[in-house]
């Protein structure tokens, strides 16, 4: 008899799977924590979309720059002015 040599990987997702993979929303101010060629690190921004398929990869909006600019998963960050909101 012959033997199948495929394995399946088995992942398991968190129930609230939607809401903990995407750490921004659309509208929320970040911060880039790393620059980038013409963005300076620590750059202001609104997140415009937010790119579902490929998780962690957002549209955002800089504050003086016409054109938006991609930021990947560890880029961004919240803004300060963000944070006092919340609270």
């Amino acid at each position: 008899m012959a033997r199948c040599l495929c394995a399946v990987l088995v992942v398991s997702l968190p129930a609230c799977y939607p809401k903990t993979m995407e750490r921004f929303r659309e509208g929320q101010r970040v911060r880039t924590r790393v620059a980038k060629p013409g963005l300076p690190a620590g750059t202001i921004g609104t997140i415009r979309r937010v790119f579902r398929m490929t998780m962690g990869v957002y549209e955002v909006a800089v504050d003086g720059v016409p054109q938006p600019v991609i930021l990947y998963r560890g880029e961004p960050e919240r803004a300060e002015d963000q944070h006092k909101a919340d609270c």
